[in-house]
């Protein structure tokens, strides 16, 4: 199972379990757009396991020294940030929190957690990556992802999710892919414009989709109208639909 991180302006796929690689990989080239739909990033047609190779002088610096900060960060006693009051990203990576580097990150911490890295504390996102990349329980690569949910799930905040299902078209290249996407600039974590899933092929030969994405509050996930839904769900296959380059066909 791989993991993949889709946002308006780049994406990492597949996320490696190494975890210096993994900040490497922040430093993937981008666009600024505001939309993941006016990206030309997308569809995806490639892989980014290269893209560590590809930093500028100036990102690579400046992604040395996180690696370095949060690699200390990790070996002290949680008492030690016990009292921070910023958060994860406004600790760690002030000057690139809203760049395309801080929406990846934010990308990833949401997978795990439904919150971003600008919402996290220093303790709970120091938290994520002990339990993402330092997961030795789970050596066989297959249980990474589920052995890394597992660790932190006592920190996924509960919201309110719509669910979805899709087959891809036949010739639809993908197996076993779990994935995060964020379709825009600055959308609320725990809302719409946050959508997590997974892409699997199955017994029957089809690649199925399973999709949710969050409800704001204020909305009665029970009783919602069909035009919300309609709306909602239609931005949703975009979404999809802008990343891997088809059309999704929707079973439920």
């Amino acid at each position: 199972m791989e993991l993949g991180l889709f946002t308006r302006g780049a994406y990492i796929w597949p996320v490696y379990r190494n975890f210096e690689a993994f900040i490497a990989s922040l430093g993937v080239s981008g666009h600024d757009v505001a939309r993941l739909s006016d990206c030309p990033a997308y569809p995806v047609t490639t892989r980014t396991d290269s893209a560590v190779h590809g930093l500028s002088p100036e990102m690579d610096e400046r992604l040395t020294a996180m690696h370095r900060e949060l690699y200390d960060a990790l070996l002290r006693p949680v008492e030690a940030f016990a009292h921070v009051e910023e958060s994860f990203s406004g600790y760690f990576l002030p000057d690139l929190e809203t760049s395309i580097a801080g929406e990846l990150l934010d990308a990833f911490m949401y997978y795990f957690t439904h919150s971003t890295a600008r919402e996290l504390s220093v303790v709970d996102g120091l938290t994520v990556l002990r339990g993402v990349f330092f997961n030795h329980e789970a050596v066989e690569p297959t249980l990474w992802l589920h052995g890394s949910l597992e660790r932190v799930k006592h920190l996924r905040r509960r919201i309110s999710l719509r669910q979805m299902a899709y087959t891809a078209p036949p010739l639809a290249r993908l197996s076993d892919l779990v994935f995060c996407v964020s379709p825009g600039r600055n959308r609320p974590a725990g809302g719409s414009g946050w959508l997590t899933g997974r892409a699997k092929r199955e017994l029957d030969g089809r690649c199925h989709i399973q999709l949710e994405y969050g409800l704001d509050p204020s909305l009665n996930p029970n009783n919602l109208p069909q035009r919300v839904t309609e709306q909602l769900d239609a931005q949703a296959s975009e979404a999809i639909s802008a990343v891997f380059g088809w059309e999704c066909g929707v079973v439920s």
